[in-house]
């Protein structure tokens, strides 16, 4: 729908009004038509033609002409193994290419190897290697995807836009300025400042790299006979690359170059000379890298023994991790021409002018990034006591370190344990439960933790590169110093009951669990006279929850025809119990547009959440109506007040948890002669989620409305048949 142009221009406030008084912003087609008409340069004849022809044009159309294409995936493998009595081995390779209808190539390469050795009876060696390569290259045609991307004018998308004319000429498109403008600014200066979706991704190269290689050792030697011990060690590697070269023919090349023009004048302002003394013509190449290295050792002692109606298994050992994390670089080249060798000198520390009046740095200076190293060390042992392989008890403990909690051991070390038991009661002479033949009875409770490496106890300091002034490195402290922070902590209680009927006609299990959670990671005030910020994260929430698993599994047909079926089902139920930060009673802040998708605390409600305001529908001239002390009201100022000061006592109702609090899958399977098939469905529901709607703002910036705009309120009368507001003008500044 295209609206009328005096709804868009009349107002000397309206949102078109600023944009054109701009003078080089570009405008859409249909405002370039409207405009025209109301500065009489074509009749209402003309005006109402040229409008339908864009209505009837759908730019999908040109998207499917123009770019989509057909991909194809081939895909290739081979497998070798061999081996005597004491050797194994195995060989793999793959190969996968991927042409993506977007032009883009996706190649990987596979390569494993494994070997497990006995030199001698108690002694085993396992060694494997496995090395993967992918790269993506190519250059990106545009693709077609409603209200994210695609082409647009400035941040707008428009639906009836043509890339090329009736004889397949490339037609430009106005993304950033009027053509108007460009076509006279430069007085022929500059280069060709207009984009053609039709060619200018050809002039594009982008190739992305990533290599991975782990490679392991293991040995496993036993002491006696039950007693083994277990040495392994991993080592793994990351490594990926970027690059990306735009030819002088781009629009990106051919915008940033004109940007840094300089244009020298005549006192009547004709161009005399033309300048490229800070940004040379020519080709522009990023490079960027970045990689990570793990080392992996972990030591284990396995025990099993049984005699008699005792049985005893248990487990010992640590574990260290290191994992060094190197942010690479990245750099951009100008100027650049791969044969022969050459690149352009730039200056990036300095601000230079540009052809809007103002100075700028040029984009691209080479960034060294930073090296993170975070270590772990794990102590651990579990054990397991059977009697009559009836009664079970079971206990673990394990501690763990990490350096990014160093101000004090105890912080730095957290010990965890759990404790479990089990009796399988089908096995007791009392039992004559003959239709269920399997039951047993189990639960666990236990302390486990986790830690959130971007949290640290150590102020941190970026680098913002040079003062413009100086020439000196500066930088700033982004984060401050806070000792006490500390491991997240979740103690958890599981109950639950296996069971089979005759034959094992059906089977499964029930579980109850509770978990209890403590010293959560959250956004805390703080003094803001420590002059970094007024918040900061720390150990500032408790959570609470339950939930029930069951599972299910039935023979419904048990022969040569065989077909079973399973049922998962999940509930879960959570809510915050304590939170310091200045919104934890606010369900206010549950009613963004974005409301249930990000974590907001409030105390007694889930992390994810949705509320709203007491609706009150349209009123007669199509504006949205509140409540504020119990009273219609359209002082929407006065609504948001009212809703953060007295939460459901006011005008504010909680609607409900954002996340499935009900959730599974319903699987049947199928067999015959070695043929097998499965249906499978799965479901969540016991939730909310807010249907995306009109919002006038993102039309008029973004072009993006929806089908509730065809709803909305038009006239006196329409309050009575729905509840989309009327289209309002709004000023650019205000959107």
């Amino acid at each position: 729908t295209l609206f009328p142009y005096t709804t868009l221009f009349r107002s000397p406030y309206s949102f078109y009004a600023n944009v054109i008084n701009e003078g080089m912003v570009s405008l859409t087609p249909a405002v370039g038509v409207f405009l025209n008409r109301q500065n009489g340069v074509i009749s209402a004849a003309d005006s109402a033609a040229q409008i339908n022809e864009l209505m009837a044009w759908d730019v999908r159309k040109d998207y499917d002409r123009h770019f989509n294409k057909s991909g194809f995936i081939q895909q290739y493998s081979i497998n070798i193994n061999g081996g005597s009595n004491n050797l194994a081995w195995a060989i793999s390779g793959a190969y996968d290419k991927n042409v993506g209808a977007n032009n883009m190539n996706d190649d990987k390469i596979n390569f494993r190897v494994n070997n497990i050795y006995r030199p001698i009876k108690k002694l085993q060696i396992n060694l494997g290697a496995h090395y993967t390569a992918s790269a993506i290259s190519g250059s990106n045609r545009p693709q077609y995807a409603p209200f994210t991307s695609g082409i647009g004018i400035g941040q707008r998308q428009v639906p009836y836009l043509r890339f090329a004319d009736a004889d397949g000429n490339p037609l430009p498109v106005d993304i950033a300025h009027r053509r108007s403008f460009i076509d006279t600014f430069g007085t022929g200066g500059l280069l060709d400042w207009k984009y053609y979706p039709l060619e200018d991704y050809k002039y594009t190269g982008v190739k992305n790299t990533r290599d991975d290689i782990t490679a392991n050792i293991a040995v496993n030697y036993e002491i006696i006979q039950g007693l083994n011990v277990d040495l392994s060690y991993q080592y793994q590697r990351q490594r990926s690359t970027g690059r990306t070269l735009y030819d002088v023919q781009s629009y990106y090349a051919r915008s940033l170059i004109n940007t840094y023009t300089q244009l020298d004048r005549d006192i009547d302002g004709a161009v005399i000379n033309v300048r490229h003394d800070n940004l040379a013509i020519g080709n522009i190449l990023r490079l960027s890298g970045a990689e990570v290295n793990s080392h992996n050792f972990r030591s284990q002692v396995n025990y099993s023994k049984n005699w008699g109606i005792h049985s005893i298994s248990g487990i010992a050992g640590f574990q260290v991790q290191e994992i060094q994390t190197d942010n690479g670089f990245s750099s951009t080249s100008y100027g650049y021409s791969e044969d022969p060798l050459i690149t352009s000198e730039v200056d990036f520390r300095d601000a230079h002018p540009t052809i809007w009046g103002y100075d700028l740095p040029i984009p691209g200076d080479p960034i060294i990034g930073n090296s993170i190293v975070n270590r772990f060390v794990s102590g651990y042992a579990n054990v397991a006591y059977s009697l009559m392989q009836r009664y079970t008890i079971s206990a673990s403990a394990r501690r763990d370190g990490s350096n990014l909690f160093g101000v004090t051991t105890n912080d730095k070390w957290k010990p965890f344990w759990s404790f479990g038991a089990a009796w399988e009661l089908s096995k007791e002479n009392f039992y004559k439960l003959s239709v269920v033949p399997y039951l047993k009875l189990k639960g666990t409770v236990g302390l486990s933790g986790n830690v959130d490496l971007t949290k640290t106890p150590y102020p941190i300091q970026t680098f913002l590169g040079n003062d413009p002034v100086t020439g000196y490195p500066f930088g700033q402290v982004i984060r401050i110093n806070d000792p006490s922070l500390r491991w997240e902590k979740t103690k958890q209680i599981n109950l639950g009951i296996d069971f089979s009927l005759k034959n094992q006609i059906v089977s499964g299990s029930i579980e109850y669990y509770t978990k209890l959670s403590r010293d959560l990671y959250g956004t805390a005030p703080f003094d803001y006279t420590g002059g970094i910020s007024n918040f900061i994260t720390a150990n500032i929430a408790n959570m609470k929850g339950n939930g029930v698993d069951i599972y299910l599994k039935s023979k419904n047909v048990d022969g040569r025809f065989k077909w079973t079926s399973s049922l998962n089902y999940a509930y879960n139920s959570s809510k915050v119990t304590r939170y310091f930060g200045t919104s934890a009673d606010k369900l206010v802040t549950l009613v963004s547009l974005n409301a249930g998708e990000l974590i907001v605390p409030i105390v007694g409600k889930p992390l994810y959440a949705i509320a709203a305001y007491r609706w009150g529908g349209l009123d007669a001239s199509g504006d949205p109506q509140g409540y504020v002390n119990g009273q219609l009201s359209k002082d929407y100022t006065a609504i948001f007040n009212e809703a953060s000061l007295k939460n459901e006592n006011g005008n504010i109702r909680y609607i409900g948890p954002a996340s499935p609090t009900h959730f599974g899958s319903f699987i049947n399977e199928i067999n015959w002669k070695g043929f097998t098939a499965s249906v499978a469905i799965s479901y969540r529901v016991g939730y909310y989620f807010r249907k995306p709607t009109l919002s006038y703002g993102a039309l008029y910036n973004e072009g993006i409305a929806g089908g509730d705009f065809a709803n909305r309120w038009q006239k006196a009368g329409d309050e009575a048949i729905t509840n989309v507001p009327k289209m309002v003008q709004i000023g650019r500044a205000h959107v």
